[in-house]
């Protein structure tokens, strides 16, 4: 018999059928469907009940969105495109039930597809323009929860040079004690470690001591022969030894030092007492033969070695002596040989008889047997000196212009001999009598057959005798001057004869131009080659002065004046005028400014010449005294150009008096905005490198200077905050920054940094319980939540430990039933009991159970 509450259940369960099929419209508005497991939202609310319940059929309605969504699906709804990026089946991994392009986060795990095949820089962020040549294998280095850190490198995907990362930038490049080489990093190195490595010294441009030096590699032992620092000289790079040459030329010890019979071969029991200076005699290419022999290092006698067997001794017909041979020759060559007579007690002739030494030859001249009077014992000639004493034939016996000296061609016709004039000591002087001169004294003294004219006599004609006696040349003891030939000042200088005195008028005349012969006055005056200036004589006391009336000048009267006339002036040198221009240039004195005249001070040099008044050869602004635009109209000077800007102000508001540009420019009666004339042509623009932002230039710069800007008006900005606040042109996330893509304006606001503001969007449940920071749940400071377990980003995604299976009965008949953490991930969802384990009937309905607003789970 059924129970009364038995019987009540199941009336309303079957009025509650009924309800379903025949009153759809009364359904649909009575029906909470938050109290299900599957509570509508976003896209679901607009649906019509039997858009999912088809045919009234409410029970077993798939609640995953793959099972409808999907041409499996057994209702129609918009299913998963052929471009769909390469995932599983389980949509909600990634997308939420407000639109299926409002994608919350990305289960990467649900991705079936290559990294690169979404992250091309179309579907997904792909690699930046600064990535390093890699291959598509992203996941080779990234993982999916962080791209910015690279946990490792996997060098089997790079495909760039190893110089093209390992440059201290992008990775450890070559520290600076690195051994300098142009090689890439592979050629010594592997892709496992640094070290260690292999060496291949091909491409070292560096000699061998930059490195093997003791430190940075293996160098010279402390056996090492004495050289430099050439190591490639010597040794070759496969082996240190045995080396594969040996340049002597970096060797810096002496030969005894190697070549002693140990190190290397020495000298053998043959050789001559000797030094151990090797290199004095042997070559470094060979032993032998020798290249020379320096004798100071030999250190036998002579006659050890030259012998006639080891070296060449005396010849046969040498002169019979037993001195060595260093005592008369050099060590160089045999000859010359110097033979030492300063041991010899008897005179030349004893030896040098034609005999025992070479005597006089029969072309010798007459003479004793003194041979020392002439000759030296160094060498026969040239004879030293002529002992005239020792000769005894005549003069010309020698003196006959062939064994030496004789009379030249212009000698004086004489049968006498030479000592009648001349002495055995010198030619000259000579002793000569004139009383038997008939000729002039020209027809000798011209030069050449005797002393004529120096190159000093003044000019004159060739009548020694009118002025000179024959006693002695000087003093001269008279002057004729019908003779003299030259100009007055030749002789008149006040060396030679009396010249002009020290007060005289300065000119560069001759004397006789004013002077006569027989007397220095009276004198006649001419003023063509006076040259001293005027004022020398014209100074009012000499000769006539300036008037009182004469214009300020300086003393320079030739400047103006001519020596013909005072008045008037054959022309005005303005360099020797002392007062200013308008002293003279009054209109009255000398023409004066015209009526047309610009306005100005009557200081006239500042801006014409003395040459000519026009064309003006500089404009001294300081002494206009009119404003710029009565000259700079166009026509008077220049003024303002076509594409100048409008304005009615004079000049000198932005130019300079000394040139148009650069101008300052005053802006305080601009209207318009800055742009219109900032805009790269009319005058400085934007640059290249200017952020994006409009054209309202004011609201950050000031008009005094662009740099720095004075404020930045984000109002104005139209590029992304991180195109500006990178760390470079304006500050960026500071280290320990929340790691995130979102732009600035996420959280922060244009007013302050630190004021955030960021709304979750997606499935953040909202309000979180009391008290619950960021870090509670982004605990790696990322955007991407580490979830603790993998029903993210539900609740269990966090608090799947705390679930009790026994809590959550599914069924309890015919036997228990649990929900499993997976069905039940959305804890502030709706869960029901059934009656059965065909989950058919609901037997209580369990809604709100947990709130997210709850301190802790629990619910009504």
């Amino acid at each position: 018999m059924i129970s009364n509450n038995k019987l009540v259940q199941l009336i309303s369960t079957v009025l509650l059928l009924v309800l379903l099929v025949f009153s759809h419209d009364l359904l649909a508005e009575k029906f909470d469907h938050q109290m299900t497991s599957f509570p509508l939202d976003g896209q679901h609310l607009t649906l019509d009940c039997q858009d999912c319940h088809l045919n009234g059929q409410f029970l077993g309605t798939p609640t995953e969105c793959e099972l409808c969504h999907s041409n499996s699906g057994i209702v129609e709804a918009s299913i998963k495109p052929s471009n769909h990026v390469q995932s599983g089946n389980r949509c909600s991994d990634c997308h939420l039930t407000a639109s299926w392009n409002a994608i919350s986060r990305f289960e990467h795990l649900s991705a079936t597809g290559t990294c690169a095949s979404c992250h091309d820089g179309n579907i997904a962020q792909g690699k930046n323009p600064t990535h390093i040549l890699t291959t598509q294998n992203c996941e080779s280095c990234h993982n999916n929860n962080n791209w910015q850190t690279v946990f490792t490198v996997d060098h089997l995907e790079v495909m760039g040079t190893c110089s093209s990362c390992h440059n201290n930038n992008l990775a450890t490049g070559k520290p600076e004690s690195h051994f300098p080489t142009i090689q890439e990093c592979d050629q010594c190195h592997t892709s496992n470690a640094w070290v260690p490595a292999t060496f291949d010294h091909i491409n070292l441009t560096l000699p061998c001591s930059s490195c093997h030096n003791g430190s940075s590699a293996t160098g010279k032992n402390a056996q090492h022969i004495l050289s430099t620092e050439n190591c490639e000289s010597c040794h070759n790079t496969i082996g240190w030894t045995p080396v594969s040459m040996v340049d002597h030329l970096n060797v810096i010890g002496t030969c005894a030092s190697c070549h002693n019979g140990n190190v290397a071969l020495g000298k053998n029991v043959q050789h001559i007492l000797s030094t151990n200076n090797c290199e004095t005699c042997h070559a470094t290419a060979s032993w032998v033969p020798v290249v020379k022999t320096d004798h100071d290092n030999v250190l036998g006698s002579c006659s050890v070695c030259h012998d006639g067997n080891t070296a060449t001794g005396k010849t046969l017909d040498h002169f019979a002596t037993t001195l060595e041979c260093n005592a008369c020759h050099l060590t160089n060559a045999w000859t010359p040989a110097t033979f030492d007579h300063s041991d010899n007690i008897t005179n030349c002739a004893s030896c040098h008889n034609g005999n025992d030494a070479v005597g006089k030859n029969i072309t010798h001249i007459l003479s004793t047997t003194n041979c020392e009077s002439c000759h030296a014992t160094i060498s026969w000639t040239p004879a030293t000196i002529v002992d005239h004493t020792q000769v005894i034939g005549t003069c010309t016996t020698c003196h006959n212009g062939t064994i030496a000296t004789g009379k030249t061609t212009d000698h004086f016709v004489t049968s006498q001999e030479c000592d009648a004039c001349h002495t055995s000591i010198a030619w000259t002087p000579a002793n000569f009598n004139h009383l038997d001169i008939t000729g002039t004294c020209s027809s000798c003294h011209d030069g050449n057959t005797a002393i004529g004219k120096n190159a000093q006599h003044i000019l004159s004609t060739t009548n020694c005798d009118t002025c000179h006696s024959t006693v002695s040349w000087t003093p001269a003891t008279t002057v004729d001057h019908n003779e003299v030939l030259g100009s007055c000042s030749t002789c008149h200088d006040g060396n030679i004869a009396t010249g002009k005195i020290a007060n005289h008028l300065p000119t560069t005349l001759e004397c006789n131009a004013c002077h006569i012969l027989t007397a220095w006055l009276p004198a006649s005056f001419d003023h063509s080659d006076v040259s001293a200036n005027c004022s020398s004589c014209h100074d009012g006391n000499i000769a006539t002065g300036k008037s009182t009336q004469h214009i300020l000048s300086t003393q320079s009267c030739e400047s103006c004046h001519s020596i013909i006339s005072w008045s008037p002036a054959i022309t005005v040198d303005h360099n020797n005028v002392l007062g200013s221009c308008s002293t003279c240039h009054d209109g009255n004195i000398a023409t004066g400014k015209t009526i047309n005249h610009i306005a100005t001070t009557n200081v006239c040099e500042t801006c014409h010449a003395t040459s000519t008044w026009s064309p003006v050869t500089v404009v001294d602004h300081t002494q206009v005294t009119g404003n710029c635009s009565s000259c700079h109209d166009g026509n008077i000077a220049i003024g303002k150009t076509a594409d100048h800007l409008v304005t009615t102000l004079e000049c000198d508001f932005c130019h300079l008096t000394t040139a148009w540009t650069p101008a300052t420019f005053d802006h305080n009666g601009i209207t318009n905005n800055c742009s219109s004339c900032h805009d790269g042509n009319t005058a400085t623009g934007k640059n290249n490198q200017h952020i994006l932002s409009t054209t309202s230039c004011q609201s950050c710069h000031s008009t005094l200077t662009w740099s720095p800007a004075i404020n930045v008006d984000h109002n104005e900005v139209l590029g992304s905050c991180s195109a500006c606040h990178d760390g470079i042109i304006a500050t960026g996330k500071s280290n320990g920054h929340f790691v995130t893509s979102q732009q600035c304006d996420s959280c922060h606001s244009t007013q302050s940094w630190n004021f955030t503001n960021y709304t979750h969007t997606g499935s953040y449940p909202g309000t979180h319980r009391s008290n619950l920071s960021c870090t509670n749940c982004h605990t790696s400071n990322n955007e991407i939540i580490p979830w603790r377990f993998p029903y993210g980003p539900d609740c269990a995604g966090c608090h799947a430990n705390s679930y009790q299976a026994n809590e959550h009965k599914k069924t309890n008949s015919p036997s228990t039933i649990l929900y499993t953490v997976s069905e039940l991930r959305d804890c502030t969802g709706a869960c029901h009991e059934y009656t059965d384990n065909s989950f058919t009937v609901i037997r209580k309905f369990r809604t709100n159970e947990h709130k997210v607003s709850d301190g802790e789970f629990g619910g009504d």
